[in-house]
């Protein structure tokens, strides 16, 4: 009973968070779609890609990979990127930024495949303009809105039947509240010729996310067989002392018109 009436009050303080947004004026610069960029190989391997993840940390950090593997977090970093973007271009085709500040994307629901030699077709469609939305703050500045009782319909998940401890999900809805009321503060650079746009997110998001791991962590099944599931589990209990030694963090997403 006590988990379903905080639950109820993480959805009650997400609605009458996400309808304080102002009527502010839009930025016709960032109106419009925005294509993602496509991944740049070389001599067939991956360059770059549509996410650039930047991740500095104290000299000597590394992560355990496989027991008795391990990588410098600028190798991690190279590899999360391509993996990530790889699986980014087939479910992410362009997105939107509508004149009613609502964001909207063209999304592929049909399957990811890291598998170079295999293929899936993607099936994409656009999103309704109830998920997210936007303001723009500054020439460099803007703020998205997660509307979260939107994005839990929509996903058909009943967070009801998550199984956790009383405290962990006041973390839980304290962490949701922050952002629903306050937004997701992100840098945005504009290309001279108006046709090219890098979003950013920084590390002072990711602090936050960092507080909730060991929340987080509780919802990965221990016993799973998945192997996928199986290398996750390790690296994250490294994730804590790794962070507490990165000194710089960002993952950019860079779109064109």
């Amino acid at each position: 009973m006590k988990n379903k009436f905080l639950l109820l009050l993480i959805l009650g303080v997400t609605f009458f968070a996400s309808c304080n947004d102002d009527d502010d004026d839009d930025d016709d610069a960032i109106v419009g779609t925005w294509k993602v960029t496509s991944i740049q190989t070389e001599d067939g391997s991956y360059v770059s890609g549509p996410l650039a993840l930047n991740w500095e940390v104290e000299e000597g950090t590394k992560l355990s990979i496989f027991p008795g593997y391990d990588l410098e977090i600028k190798d991690v970093a190279t590899m999360g990127e391509g993996f990530a973007n790889i699986a980014l271009v087939q479910v992410l085709k362009d997105i939107t930024f509508q004149n009613n500040r609502q964001v909207v994307a063209t999304y592929s629901d049909a399957g990811v495949s890291l598998d170079s030699e295999a293929s899936i077709t993607p099936n994409w469609k656009t999103s309704e303009p109830k998920y997210l939305s936007y303001k723009i703050v500054s020439a460099s500045q803007l703020i998205l809105y997660l509307n979260m009782n939107n994005i839990l319909a929509g996903a058909d998940i009943d967070i009801t039947s998550i199984q956790l401890e009383a405290e962990d999900l006041q973390k839980l809805m304290t962490f949701v509240t922050k952002v629903t009321q306050e937004g997701i503060s992100v840098s945005y650079v504009l290309s001279e010729s108006l046709d090219k746009l890098t979003i950013t997110l920084d590390k002072a998001l990711f602090d936050q996310v960092m507080t909730l791991l060991p929340v987080l962590s509780k919802l990965i099944p221990s016993d799973s067989d998945n192997e996928m599931i199986a290398l996750i589990q390790p690296i994250l209990e490294q994730i804590p002392s790794v962070w507490a030694k990165t000194t710089k963090f960002d993952i950019s997403l860079k779109l064109e018109k």
